[in-house]
């Protein structure tokens, strides 16, 4: 069987296609701009902004933006603030 990358979940590596399937529900990884828009706490316009400026990927299906939640988590993560010094989290 062919392996696929899947860079969201695996940091680059080869994963079977068939397992990654069977271990996500992938209705719940694709977002709606409203959704997107819930999980990141802005406004949906704020959102739409995001993407017009390339701050934000998204895909297109036909006329409407879908978002990954993967990506989103992974934006999250990366604009990281402050100090963890002795606070465990």
């Amino acid at each position: 069987m062919k392996k696929y990358c899947v860079n969201c979940l695996t940091d680059e590596s080869d994963i079977d296609l068939t397992s990654y399937v069977q271990q996500s529900s992938l209705t719940n990884e694709w977002l709606s701009t409203d959704e997107a828009a819930g999980y990141l706490r802005v406004s949906p316009a704020t959102l739409r902004n995001m993407t017009s400026n390339g701050k934000i990927p998204y895909y297109k299906l036909d006329r409407r933006n879908r978002y990954r939640l993967c990506d989103l988590k992974k934006i999250l993560l990366s604009h990281k603030r402050g100090k963890t010094d002795g606070i465990q989290i």
